[in-house]
């Protein structure tokens, strides 16, 4: 028989009469306010709400600077994959894309710099080069992250571009104008890669030529 409660009961009491650890509840209940309020940032941005929200993320104990980085950029992450999937099954895609990355990554970087406006790594210029995996910062940092951040979403951006299929319409002058456009306003922020857009529309142009070379050479065999 379960014993009764003292009139006056000790919290800690109550607790352990219920047959629950105090502690395992704070720890269960400050992970479920933490996603909860992480979880702002995987949909549409506003600076000022987004503010508010970190202000109060930070107000939570033990939550440190790398921690609040690195999720912030992985819930925004979250956001523009949701945007892509809705986005892959229209026509004309591809010119949908770039707008989706271009749009997210505006936002998110205009966010991460306003939360934490002493990092130096968008205050430096960094031009990307003709080698496919640009330049990257070596030293292992809470610097690398915002960076790190951008340059994968571009990777995966151009991976799309690439991937296009060769009886896909694609106007290459517009492409070419939108990724260039693109470059450009994100060369001020320190995110230059227009050089890597020539080079990389050049390989995936050859490679559908090609492709519709051979599809030609074989249907010229069977006639």
């Amino acid at each position: 028989m379960p014993k009764a409660l003292p009139e006056t009961p000790n919290p800690v009491e109550v607790w352990c009469f219920w047959g629950c650890n105090p502690v395992d509840y704070i720890i269960d209940s400050r992970h479920v306010l933490l996603d909860e309020l992480f979880n702002k940032f995987s949909g549409p941005l506003d600076l000022s709400t987004s503010i508010k929200i970190i202000n109060n993320i930070r107000k939570i104990p033990y939550i440190s600077m790398t921690q609040l980085r690195v999720s912030i950029l992985q819930y925004r992450d979250l956001f523009l994959d949701s945007q892509i999937t809705k986005t892959l099954s229209k026509k004309d895609y591809i010119y949908k894309l770039i707008d989706i990355f271009r749009d997210c990554m505006y936002d998110t970087i205009v966010l991460y710099l306003a939360i934490f406006p002493s990092d130096p790594e968008f205050n430096r210029r960094m031009i990307t080069s003709f080698d496919p995996r640009w330049e990257r910062w070596t030293e292992i940092s809470y610097k690398n992250h915002l960076h790190g951040w951008a340059h994968k979403n571009l990777a995966q951006m151009f991976e799309f571009i690439r991937n296009v299929s060769v009886s896909s319409e694609i106007c290459f002058e517009a492409l070419r104008e939108k990724l260039m456009s693109f470059a450009s306003s994100f060369g001020r922020m320190g995110l230059d890669f227009r050089v890597f857009i020539l080079e990389e529309l050049q390989i995936i142009e050859t490679r559908i030529l090609k492709e519709k070379i051979e599809s030609a050479l074989q249907k010229f065999v069977l006639i």
